[in-house]
């Protein structure tokens, strides 16, 4: 995902693809910046959102891309 980086944003594109991720499918997150002096704070919420779901598990970093892999059910 690498849209909008406002809450709204954000929220409509994981809300729209998420849904349609199969277990095993990896989420993508550009802009995860965890301190809000570095960035935008929508896609890290996005981030949280998803692992606190419990359907998926981190399987990778590079700068403020994070990828998730679809590991359950869930949103």
């Amino acid at each position: 995902m690498d849209g909008g980086h406002t809450d709204a944003h954000a929220t409509a594109d994981y809300e729209s693809w998420v849904p349609q991720l199969a277990e095993g499918g990896l989420l993508v997150i550009h802009d995860v910046f965890p301190d809000p002096a570095d960035g935008g704070q929508a896609p890290f919420r996005i981030w949280r959102r998803a692992v606190a779901s419990g359907a998926f598990t981190e399987v990778g970093t590079c700068r403020s891309l994070r990828v998730l892999r679809r590991t359950g059910e869930g949103c």
